[in-house]
């Protein structure tokens, strides 16, 4: 018999990611660094790098495309990305933390992995 792995559901990782406004996400967890405050630009937000003690705005966020860059560091990605290399953690705890900042409830499913025989 096969043992059942208790996962959370793709279209619901989908969902989460659809609904997050990733400024939001770069604020939540840039409270804890106070000299990470994001300045608006036309189409983009600016900020100093969260991975670096430097005061040098080089940390770009998109809130259109949710993606974001640093150029300090050579380092982006969508927003499980960023909390994945801020956070130190993996993806699912990364996709927890940020249903957790926006109240998402993720829907969780059982998966029956093939034995391979």
């Amino acid at each position: 018999m096969s043992k059942k792995i208790l996962k959370v559901a793709s279209y619901s990782i989908t969902e989460l990611k659809n609904k997050t406004d990733i400024v939001d996400v770069f604020e939540y967890l840039g409270h804890r660094l106070e000299q990470k405050e994001f300045q608006k630009n036309p189409r983009e937000y600016w900020g100093n790098s969260p991975f670096l003690d430097k005061e040098t705005k080089s940390l770009k966020v998109n809130d259109e495309t949710g993606l974001w860059f640093d150029f300090e560091t050579g380092k982006g990605g969508d927003v499980f990305d960023f909390v994945m290399q801020f956070e130190k953690c993996d993806f699912m705890t990364a996709v927890v933390k940020v249903a957790s900042i926006h109240d998402f409830p993720l829907v969780f499913i059982y998966d029956y992995p093939h034995s391979g025989r």
